[in-house]
């Protein structure tokens, strides 16, 4: 909701104007003078300023953020269910760079730098995002794989075969339980995991089984 007095720009407007800055590669607030002094963009809409946007991110709640995540989210099990016969799980860490003394970062040795170490899960075929889970520059890389893996499952109607690869994430994959899910592990770190999500089972699969991702 917005509480805002007659504002110039909605909080539509605004998001929009922050995504058509990222598609033209400026991911800046700083950068939002690149949009003010577009030819083109400035007569398809009015332009605010970087203190309006930065306004508009300290309105943005835990809650906010949450639904953007559910609503992309969605889109993707929704495209991977109807169009993905055997989808593959790409998990990675990666590195979100921090400035100044930003709460729960953290010197992250991989990338020698400060920042957050985020988690995120793709279906490799569509390239699309399943899953994201923000976390401290000093969080391990397994941390909070099995449930994000958990709740992608309860959203993956594929009753297949559905591959996982994520090398650093293998030794957590011990830990999911197996009531509903039957797991094939290969240690072999250029071969995958097989995932299969079976109604009956009731125990643990650990026959091995081997592919390229």
């Amino acid at each position: 909701m917005d509480l805002r007095h007659l504002p110039v720009y909605s909080n539509t407007n605004i998001l929009f104007q922050q995504i058509i800055k990222c598609l033209l590669g400026y991911n800046d607030q700083s950068d939002q003078k690149i949009l003010i002094n577009d030819p083109l963009l400035s007569l398809k809409s009015l332009i605010c300023s970087q203190a309006t946007v930065s306004r508009f991110y300290d309105r943005v709640s835990l809650n906010t953020t949450n639904e953007f995540k559910k609503i992309i989210t969605q889109l993707a099990y929704d495209f991977v269910n109807t169009n993905i016969d055997d989808p593959i799980l790409d998990a990675d860490s990666t590195m979100v760079t921090t400035c100044g003394n930003q709460e729960a970062s953290a010197y992250i040795h991989h990338y020698q730098e400060n920042g957050y170490h985020p988690l995120i899960i793709n279906e490799y075929h569509s390239k699309l995002l399943l899953s994201s889970l923000l976390r401290t520059g000093s969080a391990y890389s397994s941390n909070g794989i099995i449930e994000e893996l958990e709740q992608l499952f309860t959203q993956l109607n594929n009753t297949g075969n559905i591959r996982f690869n994520g090398k650093s994430f293998l030794q957590s994959l011990s830990c999911i339980p197996a009531n509903n899910i039957r797991r094939k592990r290969s240690d072999n770190t250029n071969e995958y995991i097989s995932i299969e999500i079976s109604e009956n089972s009731s125990q643990s699969d650990t026959t091995r089984k081997t592919g390229n991702a």
